[in-house]
């Protein structure tokens, strides 16, 4: 009975730990704006970090498409990710200070590398940020005649 005991324990404690690679990930999920300077000019992306079950992953999109995150691990403050993009792979690293990420990327069997950096995209404005107050004027047309509708 002991050793089921003491099994059951161990699974318990193992299931509570946290997980390497997931100090602090909390800090890092959502939506963001990554910079890259490169030999042909600034660059921009929108990453996503997400956590599915004990797994992070993540996407960025540039030009209207999706490119899935490879490696992607968070060593609080530190980050390291490979993104790959028209035949190359490039691995980024860098460390969260001030809730930003600053470092470098290096293209892998490559040797383009420079500076990126990284900062949590604005939240969508609200409704009432975009100014829709006033007055609105709405005509439904029926068979049954006009319901004019004005708000305010």
């Amino acid at each position: 009975m002991k050793p089921k005991l003491l099994g059951s324990l161990a699974l318990v404690l193992a299931l509570g730990a946290p997980l390497p690679g997931f100090a602090g990930v909390e800090a890092i999920l959502g939506k963001w704006l990554a910079k890259a300077e490169t030999p042909t000019g600034p660059i921009e992306l929108e990453i996503e970090v997400r956590q599915e079950g004990a797994q992070l992953v993540g996407s960025a999109a540039m030009l209207q498409s999706s490119i899935p995150l490879a490696n992607l691990v968070f060593e609080e403050p530190n980050i390291s990710v490979d993104l790959s993009a028209g035949g190359q792979t490039f691995r980024l690293k860098g460390t969260l200070k001030d809730g930003r990420f600053s470092g470098t990327y290096e293209q892998v069997g490559g040797d383009m590398k420079g500076p990126w950096s990284m900062e949590r995209r604005a939240a969508p404005a609200s409704a009432t940020d975009t100014g829709i107050s006033g007055t609105w004027s709405s005509v439904s047309v029926t068979d049954n005649g006009d319901l004019a509708l004005v708000l305010e």
